[in-house]
């Protein structure tokens, strides 16, 4: 998408509480705010910016949220996916870019890839439950990917669109996490520990 500027500069500002504010501006949407709360930083951090782990849903590309955020390939997508999200009357969304590099390893994958046997059921919480990879099967690797997802919600300010960024991972969109996951998008999870593909 074209028309796209800084208007704050290069770091992000912070608002009250800490929470990460970066404010841009689109031809098409006007002002928007991408703000990121501060635990969901700190969560994002602690799971998905591992500092050169080679494991399951971290990323190698990126250091930290601000980074991914406003790299070009991302923000362009996102601010795509906010306008049709608008125009829809849409709220509670998200989007995936592919990029032209690797940045990350990927939580989940084709669930035709694996036998029955390397498989086994879990349940996060009461919501959503999957298939994952066991632990100890370590014959399999997480799969590297140029792939990340955003997940955001929408609210419309008098003289802004804020987009509350809730989380973010790197790989395929897998969806709201409620209900069977690996049924509804044929794929199988593994753990945040679990060793990814040298790359």
């Amino acid at each position: 998408m074209s028309g796209i500027r800084a208007i704050h500069g290069p770091l992000p500002e912070v608002l009250a509480g800490g929470s990460l504010y970066i404010v841009i501006k689109s031809k098409q949407i006007g002002r928007v705010a991408f703000i990121v709360r501060r635990n969901a930083e700190r969560r994002l951090n602690k799971r998905c910016f591992r500092r050169s782990k080679r494991m399951a849903g971290n990323f190698i590309y990126w250091n930290g949220v601000s980074e991914v955020i406003r790299q070009h390939h991302v923000m362009n997508s996102l601010l795509v996916s906010v306008r049709d999200a608008l125009a829809e009357n849409c709220p509670e969304n998200s989007t995936c870019t592919k990029v032209p590099w690797v940045v990350g390893w990927s939580s989940t994958d084709a669930r035709h890839k694996y036998h029955p046997e390397d498989l086994e059921t879990f349940t996060p919480n009461g919501k959503w439950w999957a298939l994952r990879v066991k632990r100890n099967c370590r014959k399999f690797r997480a799969p590297a990917t140029n792939q990340v997802t955003l997940v955001y919600e929408i609210k419309r300010e008098p003289r802004q669109t804020a987009v509350i960024v809730h989380s973010m991972y790197p790989g395929p969109d897998v969806g709201e996490l409620v209900g069977d996951v690996t049924r509804r998008e044929d794929r199988v999870f593994f753990d945040w520990n679990h060793p990814g593909q040298a790359v």
